[in-house]
């Protein structure tokens, strides 16, 4: 099965995406997301992930701009140079069927090519389950480096898992990543990561 990943410019789009993540975080995890649309909307980018073949929406996710936003960054013991650029992978939800396919990856390198690149962000970061974040595919595939810290956070255990963007492995990771044909020939495995992270 093949995907695409569009970005959500409109009332429909932000229909889809806050559908999907009720379902997968207020069904399934039982958490109240903070809104999104409240802040600068030039900071902020949701992408919803369709099936090619009818267009049916099934994953969303969203990378806000924390630039300045230093008692966040505080609270989770993480600290950037001055001047840097921070942005933050958020309320990323799979529905239950589509998991095990490879479309958290997926998402955050469109993601990462559609704003973060373009807006020369120089980290980027996220929080995960404590437990999986470790053996995640975003530490394993994508060069993310999780917190020794555990963080106790309004999604429960979590850990940091952040990335410095303009290192030349990162570039090379994901430049080789998006030569692979979408979705095309990933196997299904299940992973820790194939449905949310916060």
């Amino acid at each position: 099965m093949n995907i695409t990943v569009e970005a959500a410019n409109n009332s429909k789009g932000f229909a889809e995406a806050g559908y999907i993540r009720e379902h997968v975080f207020g069904s399934q995890c039982y958490c109240r997301l903070p809104r999104l649309d409240q802040g600068d909307p030039t900071q902020l980018v949701t992408l919803i992930a369709r099936r090619a073949d009818n267009n049916q929406p099934i994953a969303a996710l969203s990378v806000v701009e924390t630039t300045g936003d230093v008692s966040l960054h505080d609270a989770l013991e993480m600290s950037f140079p001055e001047g840097a650029r921070v942005a933050r992978y958020t309320q990323l939800a799979v529905l239950k069927e589509y998991r095990g396919l490879g479309v958290p990856c997926s998402m955050v390198l469109e993601a990462r090519r559609r704003f973060v690149v373009p807006n020369r962000f120089d980290y980027t970061w996220l929080l995960f389950d404590a437990n999986a974040a470790k053996r995640s595919s975003f530490c394993r595939n994508l060069g993310f480096k999780p917190s020794a810290r555990v963080f106790a956070t309004e999604y429960g255990r979590s850990r940091v898992l952040a990335r410095q963007e303009r290192a030349r492995a990162v570039y090379v990771a994901s430049d080789a990543a998006f030569q692979t044909p979408f979705l095309s020939v990933v196997p299904r495995v299940m992973f820790e990561d194939e449905w949310v992270a916060h």
